[in-house]
């Protein structure tokens, strides 16, 4: 082999390695970032490296396009090899920046760690869809049966769940939501705030199975961990529902059941009105709520029953941004569509009716709709958190459990986390679609 052909081979294997190594860099520490176009923290200093690497590739086809009596063949090589020491270091650099940003942000210790565990969860889902099939096809449903879609039966699923056929279904997504649970009062006693569960009815029967159960399995939840609790029930019962929701529209809360909240809140925190957290942020993120930053429109999700949203620069459901340092008790309220309350504007939700009615306090609505336990987890772990709250408040409602049922976790979950059916669910769905079709 010619020594020009030897230095051909050498440069082509320098370009591949430096490809490979930058593949390797995206895919086994960027990739599990949540970027999932291989950028790294910064987007400009991303842009900067892949033109780098451009201007490499564009320098490796010239220098093995040049013929071996061309002048320019040598000085272009030189050029070629001094770029190769600065992309040594660009790589290095890029790749310490990943592993920076993935140890700040991941569970496990090596992003290769976190790949096996991918396929060993892919590994997972193969084998309990498997063992779904099996379930189908040992429940004998006819096709009339299998046609119909869990979302489309799901009032009557829910409604299910709390009979004796789903007792079982129920305790394993009662144990699932405990454990969410206590990893929430975990977080909030780390910033040494004070929990207060909320809970609100959303069926109009007091008497449903649902509500009972419910209202059960909360009380006995915030007494077993001594967080303190309000259930607002009787407090609206003792009116007739049309009045309290927007019946015959919607059941969500009306005005007046909005008001009636907001009193019962308010009334319940009164003794904490001299708490304050000591913890406090040296750096506050930009968004500390889930709703797009400084929105001002009308909101159509039912056409004869449009709302206007506003909400602050921190993506939160009120009027007026939040300062730091803070000078007043902060109070925060999440939840689902309860505490957001569609279907009307942002002065009549309870939250803010609170933050009018107190002037000492500061109200943050942080509810967003269809929210779960999960969900209201990841929200103050990953952002409300750092609004530095005294008092955390978390709404609850009798679909939260219902929420853990792998269909409206597909559809609803904060992180668009896709779950599979287990084999005891899809076996109630199957009963449930057996006892509904002829």
């Amino acid at each position: 082999m010619s020594r020009a052909a030897r230095q051909k081979l050498i440069l082509l294997s320098i370009f591949i390695g430096c490809m490979l190594i930058v593949y390797i860099s995206a895919y086994m520490v960027g990739h599990f970032t949540g970027n999932r176009d291989g950028m790294i923290t910064n987007t400009t200093l991303s842009a900067l490296i892949r033109l780098s690497y451009f201007i490499l590739f564009l320098l490796c086809i010239l220098v093995l396009s040049t013929g071996k009596n061309e002048i320019t063949q040598e000085t272009v090589r030189q050029w070629f090899f001094s770029f190769c020491i600065g992309l040594a270091g660009l790589v290095l650099v890029e790749i310490t920046l990943r592993a920076v940003y993935y140890q700040k942000h991941e569970k496990q210790p090596l992003a290769i760690m976190q790949q096996i565990a991918q396929i060993k969860l892919k590994a997972a889902r193969k084998a309990a869809k498997r063992q779904v099939d099996q379930t189908v096809h040992d429940l004998g449903l006819d096709a009339a049966a299998r046609e119909i879609t869990p979302l489309e039966i799901q009032d009557t699923i829910h409604d299910m769940l709390y009979t004796e056929a789903g007792k079982k279904l129920l305790l394993q997504f009662q144990q699932a939501y405990e454990q969410d649970f206590i990893q929430l009062v975990e977080e909030v006693r780390k910033i040494k705030a004070i929990l207060l569960v909320v809970y609100i009815p959303s069926h109009i029967d007091i008497d449903a199975p649902r509500i009972t159960e419910c209202r059960r399995f909360f009380r006995e939840l915030a007494l077993r961990h001594h967080i303190r609790y309000l259930d607002i029930t009787e407090a609206l019962f003792e009116y007739p529902v049309q009045t309290w929701t927007l019946l015959p529209e919607n059941n969500h809360l009306s005005r007046f059941g909005n008001q009636i909240t907001a009193r019962l809140i308010s009334e319940k925190i009164a003794c904490l009105s001299d708490y304050h957290s000591p913890v406090t942020y040296q750096k506050h993120p930009k968004r500390m709520g889930d709703l797009e930053p400084s929105l001002n429109e009308t909101w159509e999700i039912k056409p004869s029953m449009p709302y206007r949203v506003i909400t602050n620069r921190q993506g939160f459901r009120m009027g007026y941004d939040l300062e730091f340092p803070k000078k007043k008790q902060r109070v925060l309220v999440m939840g689902d569509s309860f505490t957001f309350s569609p279907f009307l504007s942002n002065h009549d939700c309870y939250p803010n009716l609170m933050d009018k009615s107190n002037p000492d306090q500061e109200v943050i609505n942080a509810g967003i709709m269809g929210y779960t336990i999960t969900d209201v987890l990841s929200l103050f772990q990953e952002r409300a958190r750092f609004c530095e709250p005294d008092i955390v408040i978390v709404q609850v409602l009798d679909n939260d459990i219902f929420g853990f049922i792998s269909f409206k976790k597909n559809q609803l979950d904060r992180k668009g986390v896709h779950v599979e059916p287990t084999p005891e669910e899809t076996a109630f769905i199957g009963y449930v679609k057996k006892n509904m079709v002829p």
